[in-house]
């Protein structure tokens, strides 16, 4: 009975989450948000029934994009709003949150922020309240093909600083994210993608060996199946393997795609990487090179985690004493015996 009970409460909590609406979000650390985001769809869009900006734009026009950012709390709400372009982070996803200008790719002629601008990268929203803020987006003079992609990011101000338990500040803030896409004609452009380095790194305080992927086109990548083996130079068994199902890659971006050392230290010496990239639109290989130092591996394998390798020295100290004091006793044995024959 109490089983029956149980599973009736949690159908019925299961079945309001999804129905009831909420205008409340949760920030990480589980404090509600009162605010909310949303754009104001324009006249160009190019598919109307979609949420975020994705606009048809002839150079060298010139549009302000309104976004509407609304507290329904009994308190004031402080935020701080960005432009920002998009990357492809480690995990093979498009990334909305970074702005940084040395963090661009080569490849990427015209980052969001600069050709566009915002009316306030501050507000205060009142309570129950609603404010706009304006992008104000200029298409560059020059014509081309592609996909501009980047996003207009509103934040909640850091609240108090909460330290932890030992003493380290810890700023919890939740985010929006309103993905603004641009272009000048519907002319389709193929993927082209470049290895552009390969070496040693630590991922997740592990050893791995990392191939940074290039898409140099304005052309958004989607479902990407990446694999790659590494070989020591002049042996066809491959040392490690790694495979990544459903990469998208962003515009004229870059990512590490990493190759896991299971755990042990990496050493030097002659390797060579076999690298494949393929998905509807083409199929890329790479047969690479490449040798890592002493230099190159100084402070990855002291400080990765959880090295395993495989250290005999110690087992070898074991038998040799093992065996000295086996030898020992069989000699100090037999000279007893040879006195007691006596």
């Amino acid at each position: 009975m109490k089983r029956v009970m149980y599973l009736t409460l949690l159908f019925i909590f299961v079945f309001l989450s999804i129905c009831l609406p909420f205008s409340a979000a949760a920030s990480p650390d589980g404090t509600l948000v009162s605010f909310t985001v949303q754009a104001v769809i324009p006249h160009n869009q190019i598919d109307h029934s979609l949420t975020y900006f994705d606009l048809l734009m002839t150079p060298p026009e010139k549009k302000d994009l309104r976004v509407k950012i609304s507290n329904s709390g009994p308190e004031a709400v402080d935020v701080l709003i960005s432009l920002n372009y998009a990357t492809t982070n480690v995990n093979g996803i498009i990334d909305y949150s970074v702005n940084d200008p040395e963090l661009k790719d080569a490849s990427l002629k015209y980052p969001l922020p600069s050709i566009a601008a915002l009316s306030a990268s501050e507000l205060t929203i009142p309570p129950n309240s609603t404010v706009p803020v304006t992008v104000t987006v200029t298409m560059p003079e020059e014509k081309f093909d592609g996909v501009i992609l980047g996003s207009l990011r509103v934040q909640q101000a850091p609240s108090a600083v909460r330290p932890d338990q030992e003493g380290v500040g810890i700023n919890n803030a939740f985010a929006y994210m309103v993905s603004i896409q641009l272009r000048e004609n519907d002319v389709p452009v193929a993927p082209e993608l470049d290895l552009l380095s390969v070496g040693p790194s630590q991922v997740n305080d592990r050893t791995a060996v990392v191939a940074n992927i290039q898409n140099k086109e304005a052309n958004i990548t989607r479902k990407l199946t990446v694999a790659g083996e590494v070989y020591e130079r002049g042996s066809a068994v491959a040392l490690y393997t790694a495979s990544k199902d459903n990469v998208t890659m962003a515009p004229n971006s870059n990512f590490d795609f990493s190759i896991d050392w299971e755990g042990e230290s990496i050493r030097p010496g002659a390797y060579r990487l076999h690298l494949t990239a393929r998905n509807m639109d083409g199929s890329w290989e790479w047969d690479e090179p490449f040798t890592i130092t002493a230099t190159d591996i100084a402070g990855i394998n002291q400080e990765a985690a959880g090295i395993t390798d495989h250290n005999y020295t110690a087992w070898y100290i074991s038998g040799g004493i093992l065996f000295l004091t086996l030898f020992s006793w069989i000699l100090f044995l037999s000279f007893r015996r040879e006195r007691s024959g006596r």
